[in-house]
């Protein structure tokens, strides 16, 4: 509450002065506007580089310093408008009613993060830490254009059983129960990295995360309604070392009477 009566005394201090605050810098952080309350990097490959922006503007009639406070290994500030930054520690400042745009890039060659990877960033605004965050986004997955020709047509394939998972309609409160079966259809083995659903009421299960060459894995999912009602939709993300498919969505439905 706090936060929109702040912005909203700004946005009227603004449309009083000449000098033009970018209609995107709505999210406020201390005495600062930012343009977003997420960093968003989508699809990164293992070892390869992801970039990002985010803008920052003073819409006071006072300078401010602003410092990055950030604990990931993975993510670098690199500039600051057309300024290189040598370390995340820099301090920048920013004049009265100036907006500048933060450059940012996202690596990792740990393959045990593949998933999806959301952390969060803050701001040192004036000597004072700031504890609302900016959320860093990624997807990270396999690293898809470092193979040749033939390794290309060596690599493993994914196949689903289906496209869409329907759980049909449910009574009760109890769990259900689908299997989807995972196929390799590939000349290589196919490594399940990991799973991911998007709610707490569904939950997988898969014994094999190494299938063999045209050889197949019984993935089970389970719904648990937990008091829910009515259509369901949910969706598990399914990562591997497929390089032309490494992330695979499979959506979830349902009814629950």
């Amino acid at each position: 509450m706090r936060s929109i009566i702040i912005l909203g005394v700004v946005l009227l201090f603004c449309s009083c002065n000449s000098r033009k605050i970018p209609l995107e810098c709505t999210t406020v952080i201390g005495q600062l506007l930012f343009s977003n309350s997420e960093i968003q990097f989508g699809e990164v490959g293992v070892g390869k580089i992801g970039f990002g922006t985010l803008k920052i503007c003073n819409p006071t009639n006072k300078e401010v310093r602003v410092r990055l406070f950030n604990r990931l290994a993975e993510l670098h500030l690199i500039k600051f408008e057309e300024c290189a930054v040598k370390n995340d520690d820099e301090e920048f400042v920013l004049q009265s009613f100036e907006t500048k745009l933060c450059h940012f890039e996202f690596v990792t060659s740990d393959t045990l993060m593949i998933g999806s990877y959301l952390k969060n960033i803050f701001f040192e605004i004036n000597g004072e830490l700031h504890l609302k965050p900016i959320e860093i986004k990624v997807v990270i997955c396999e690293k898809r254009d470092s193979l040749n020709l033939r390794e290309l047509k060596e690599s493993p394939i994914i196949r689903l059983e289906y496209d869409t998972l329907s759980f049909g309609v449910i009574k009760g409160n109890l769990p259900v129960v689908k299997v989807i079966n995972i196929k390799n259809c590939g000349n290589r083995d196919l490594i399940i990295r990991k799973i991911e659903t998007d709610c707490t009421c569904t939950a997988s299960i898969i014994e094999k995360r190494v299938i063999a060459s045209n050889m197949s894995a019984p993935l089970e999912i389970m719904f648990k309604p937990m008091g829910r009602k009515g259509k369901q939709n949910r969706t598990i993300t399914i990562f591997s070392n497929d390089v032309m498919k490494p992330v695979v969505k499979v959506p979830l439905q349902g009814y629950v009477e």
